[in-house]
């Protein structure tokens, strides 16, 4: 991922989710990603299928790199990105924008 303009404030955003009932797990050692959190609180359950990323570092000439393990159970599933970011006003409602990642399919 990475910023090519000098407008926006290097935040950004990224996803990973799969089929919840295959059993796919989407893991990461980058302490930056986590699994959200499910269920009322004090719940301390996290979603297995699924990653978020928060991206506070991109500058231009500076690239992020998220390395993810996806594994699959007995079932296949898809899994699709998002990648979302600031842009210019990024206090106004819609100034944001979640934008299609990769999407990888069974075959």
């Amino acid at each position: 991922m990475y910023r090519d303009s000098e407008q926006g404030d290097g935040s950004a955003r990224f996803g990973l989710i799969g089929e919840e009932t295959t059993g796919v797990r989407i893991s990461t050692a980058d302490a930056r990603c986590v699994n959200p959190l499910i269920g009322s609180h004090p719940s301390k359950a996290r979603l297995t299928h699924s990653v978020d990323r928060a991206l506070t570092d991109l500058q231009p000439g500076r690239a992020a790199t998220v390395r993810v393990r996806v594994t699959l159970a007995s079932a296949c599933s898809t899994v699709a990105s998002k990648l979302g970011y600031w842009m210019p006003r990024g206090q106004a409602l819609y100034t944001g924008g979640m934008v299609e990642g990769p999407t990888v399919g069974c075959g």
